[in-house]
């Protein structure tokens, strides 16, 4: 174990450098300094640049567990609609109900492109969660939300009406 990963792991703070070159502390939420030690580069979750942020989730939606999903919703009220969209796409790799459940907050997003990936993530999730929530979506205003709810929730039909034949 490297020595900064230590310090994280032990200590859960974190001395983090500004763009301004200032150093401010802040602290990793309770699992996150345990994936900081599998990967150190997951520190940029807490970066002042989007772009690392939104880097730094898709990699932590990797780990597909329920720790990952908590840390996820975390990331789901960012201030940048790109790392709230990596966020989506990263809890539908998470997959589960938990990962559902989550996305129901997201489907009340201000940004239009987040709430359309949650319905395109709820779709890839599947499970009786995502499937209320998919309905609850053809009820939005937004059209292309609405359109899409209704496009996948015809594929999720068709897919369990395959199942169930015989």
């Amino acid at each position: 174990m490297t020595h900064n990963a230590c310090f994280v792991a032990c200590f859960a703070l974190l001395v983090v450098s500004t763009a301004q070159g200032d150093l401010r502390v802040t602290t990793l939420p309770p699992p996150l300094h345990l994936y900081v030690e599998i990967d150190p580069s997951l520190i940029a979750l807490h970066d002042e640049d989007p772009v690392a942020r939104e880097n730094a989730v898709l990699r932590l939606g990797a780990f597909g567990d329920e720790a990952s999903v908590r840390i996820l919703e975390q990331v789901l009220i960012d201030p940048e609609p790109r790392v709230r969209e990596a966020a989506v796409f990263a809890l539908a790799d998470a997959g589960g109900e938990s990962a559902a459940r989550v996305l129901a907050f997201a489907l009340h997003d201000e940004d239009p492109g987040v709430r359309e990936e949650v319905v395109y993530a709820l779709g890839e999730i599947g499970g009786e969660s995502a499937f209320r929530l998919l309905h609850r979506a053809l009820a939005y205003e937004e059209g292309s939300v609405r359109e899409s709810a209704f496009r996948l929730l015809a594929e999720i039909e068709t897919r369990r009406a395959a199942q169930t034949r015989p």
